[in-house]
């Protein structure tokens, strides 16, 4: 029963950000071959590898939409926390405000005021593992520490577990990723689970570049990546539910 309840905020990590993936666990499929007398050399799928994420210290990134269901134009900033958690373990903070402005993060009180709720992040050698959330839906440690995402995707590429895929969709370039601090090719996730699809546009070396949500009607934007270190440490223990999946904000 604590399973099913953990899976109920898969969606919450998903809209604040991106992160269906937290409940997934990485499993990389392959196949291919000739036929006939000499074996065909097959081509390789394209991919692409690097930091998906590009967690930093005091790394911000500000998102906008025209909106979705229920809801009109909003900008939600992400942000990591400047100090770690244990030595290792990042802080990922979501923000969102009502309305198209810069970004959230104009000071840590206004940042603070508008939090969504928070992921903790373990990078390893194969990527990013979640540890921990808060959110509308609850808080506390995820378990199993499943895979965020991978290093390195590949086109076709999927892993699954516990109702949800994510398949590899395209790799090349990348809505948004003129804004990211060094342009490079990228690749498309599609995440399916617990009756939502839901896009993720990745840039190895900037994070996030498009998150999109075709049964929300939003598209959210990365228009810029800065430093905003000088906000210090969120705690984000103001609770909301995610404005773009059409749900009210809730009291502090």
């Amino acid at each position: 029963m604590k399973q099913h309840a953990a899976m109920s905020n898969c969606q919450t990590y998903l809209a604040i950000f991106g992160a269906t993936a937290a409940v997934l666990l990485a499993a990389c499929g392959g196949g291919g071959g000739g036929s006939g007398g000499t074996p065909a050399t097959p081509t390789p799928l394209p991919s692409v590898s690097g930091d998906m994420l590009a967690l930093v210290s005091g790394r911000g990134w500000n998102y906008q939409t025209q909106g979705a269901s229920g809801s009109g134009p909003f900008t939600a900033s992400l942000y990591t926390n400047v100090h770690k958690v244990n030595g290792n373990t990042f802080i990922l903070v979501g923000t969102a405000v009502p309305g198209l402005v810069a970004t959230v993060l104009t000071d840590a009180q206004t940042a603070e005021n508008n939090a969504i709720g928070k992921l903790g992040i373990v990078p390893s050698s194969s990527g990013y593992n979640v540890v921990s959330y808060v959110s509308a839906g609850g808080s506390g440690p995820v378990p199993n520490n499943p895979l965020l995402v991978p290093n390195t995707l590949t086109l076709n590429q999927t892993w699954s577990a516990d109702g949800v895929t994510a398949t590899v969709t395209a790799v090349g370039s990348m809505p948004n990723a003129n804004v990211c601090p060094s342009p490079a090719t990228g690749a498309s996730v599609q995440y399916s689970g617990q009756g939502q699809n839901i896009t993720i546009d990745y840039v190895p070396g900037c994070g996030m570049t498009r998150i999109s949500s075709p049964a929300a009607g939003a598209t959210i934007d990365l228009v810029s990546v800065g430093d905003y270190s000088f906000i210090g440490d969120l705690s984000a223990l103001r609770r909301t539910e995610p404005t773009f999946f059409g749900k009210r904000a809730l009291s502090p």
